[in-house]
């Protein structure tokens, strides 16, 4: 299996480019939704850490009122963070295998993961290619506000979350500025695609495509 891992900012464009992978065959993971099946396990650290307010009347972690707390502080998002990596790690490895997906299994198969926080985990290492996809605060505050309905300052909060201090980019990793229409970036990431299933680098775990240091666009 090719791991391959998108993050960047609300508003980027992550979604567009999921869809792009859904289209192409690929298996894609929006790891902020796996998150939220692990709520259950996580409500007891989430209401001592966040307060009684985010919890419902049924017990269950109320994510709009949590939403409000962390998108308001980094730091809050920081902890709820630290609070709910390691159930998504839990997911991870139970999909990939506690190798790291490095076993020669389904060769040619590419699984994507979209999560924002992926450069904070521990588990970044078992991805093959990463996809950082970014674009200014104007034009991410404006997709969000349009993409979402929700007001300006709410937009903001969200674009404004994101940790550029724990991205770490590698040769083989993709840089997407996109600042304009997104088609362009998926007709080039069509090739980019045909390129990594290419039985020598869908065979050999130890050879990557290194083609690619960046695709502005």
């Amino acid at each position: 299996m090719i791991f391959v891992g998108i993050a960047g900012p609300s508003g980027s464009g992550k979604s567009t480019l999921c869809n792009f992978f859904i289209e192409s065959g690929c298996d894609v993971y929006n790891l902020d939704k796996v998150a939220k099946r692990f709520y259950p396990d996580a409500a007891e650290q989430i209401k001592n850490e966040f307060g009684p307010e985010t919890i419902d009347e049924r017990g269950s972690v109320n994510s709009n009122v949590l939403a409000k707390i962390v998108f308001a502080d980094p730091e809050q998002m920081a902890k709820l963070n630290a609070i709910m990596i390691p159930h998504i790690g839990k997911f991870f490895y139970a999909l990939c295998g506690e190798d790291g997906g490095k076993m020669m299994q389904n060769e040619g198969r590419v699984v994507v993961f979209d999560a924002a926080v992926i450069y904070e985990t521990n588990w970044v290492a078992a991805i093959d290619y990463m996809i950082f996809v970014d674009a200014p605060l104007d034009v991410r505050v404006q997709r969000l506000m349009q993409g979402r309905k929700i007001p300006e300052n709410v937009a903001k909060m969200q674009a404004g979350a994101f940790n550029y201090s724990k991205v770490k980019l590698r040769k083989q990793d993709v840089k997407i500025n996109n600042v304009g229409d997104s088609s362009t970036a998926i007709d080039k990431l069509k090739l980019w695609l045909e390129e990594i299933r290419k039985p020598q680098y869908s065979e050999d775990k130890n050879e990557r495509y290194t083609g690619w240091s960046g695709l502005a666009v």
